[in-house]
């Protein structure tokens, strides 16, 4: 494998958006148990007091894209579990 080849697999792509904290945090977890990297990106800024939130949400999870088919099934079953509750 190319050293462009490596770089291309390494590539972060945007998974979801997450509302809130909670949420960033259980859907990392979640990933983590499946072993797929992730990272959170989120839009707070203590100097503008977090008002980018209410425009974008808390946060943009992102994973390598080699990673992005099996972390969607990941957020479709934590999505259906959260209708489920009555989230």
């Amino acid at each position: 494998m190319s050293r462009d080849d490596r770089r291309e697999h390494r590539e972060l792509v945007d998974l979801c958006t997450v509302n809130d904290p909670v949420e960033a945090q259980v859907l990392e977890g979640l990933l983590a148990d499946r072993e797929i990297p992730c990272e959170i990106v989120t839009w707070h800024s203590t100097p503008l007091d977090g008002i980018f939130e209410t425009q974008k949400g808390h946060a943009m999870v992102k994973v390598f894209i080699d990673h992005l088919e099996r972390a969607q099934e990941v957020l479709a079953d934590f999505r259906e579990q959260a209708e489920e509750s009555g989230d």
